[in-house]
């Protein structure tokens, strides 16, 4: 959505040619269904996430329009500014250098992705570590497309304590898995034949038994070559 917000003709607002955009609308531009919009939205509201202008009929992000007006006020301020003063060396005050520029590409909105953080931590079942989980999702989490593969993850890992019945300590607590998230992004739960059931791998065997088979294609591909 803030990338809908960063294209309208009115910074922020989810607008179209001067209207309110229709919930189906932004659900095809953010790439899911209108229920999963909708759904998805209300967690977003209940989390104080989004506004909303007085009449209601349109969102909007509090942070890019604070960013917007921001930027105006900086813009007039510098057309009243005349040539600077030239200054001796020995005047000079060094300044740091001003951070770069958000890109299109990495908009990040910390209201936005933290209200996501809790969203996954409520469904977490290992509860130990928020303070350290939220700062490894901060440092991970840029974007929509960060946003949309942690979710994945989260559902992926909490499928495979379900299919393996894991439970109590046996879970990663809430600071490893957001430390390590992107581990389970491309996660597939690995056959079981009917001989093996009950022997299913645990993520680290299945982990380490996908290096040595990576390992042993590659030694055989160098035989070959040799040979």
């Amino acid at each position: 959505m803030m990338f809908i917000g960063h294209d309208s003709d009115r910074y922020g607002y989810l607008e179209s040619n001067g209207y309110a955009m229709q919930a189906e609308s932004i659900a095809r531009r953010v790439g899911c269904s209108l229920p999963e919009f909708e759904s998805l939205l209300s967690e977003l509201t209940i989390a104080g996430v989004p506004s909303r202008t007085p009449d209601g009929s349109v969102i909007f992000s509090r942070r890019m329009v604070k960013d917007a007006r921001l930027r105006e006020v900086r813009s007039e301020a510098g057309k009243l500014g005349g040539r600077p003063p030239k200054y001796s060396k020995q005047n000079v005050v060094t300044k740091k250098s001003k951070p770069k520029a958000k890109t299109k590409q990495n908009i990040e909105d910390e209201d936005e992705i933290e209200s996501v953080f809790e969203i996954l931590w409520s469904k977490y079942p290992n509860k130990d570590g928020k303070k350290e989980a939220l700062k490894h999702f901060h440092s991970s989490v840029k974007n929509s497309k960060d946003i949309a593969n942690v979710k994945k993850a989260v559902d992926n890992y909490l499928q495979h304590l379900e299919i393996n019945g894991t439970t109590g300590k046996f879970v990663k607590n809430g600071s490893t898995f957001f430390n390590n998230w992107s581990d389970w992004v491309d996660w597939k739960e690995p056959p079981v034949s009917r001989s093996n059931k009950g022997n299913r791998l645990t993520f680290e065997q299945q982990k380490t038994a996908n290096t040595l088979e990576a390992a042993k294609r590659f030694s055989e591909g160098a035989n070959d070559e040799e040979f």
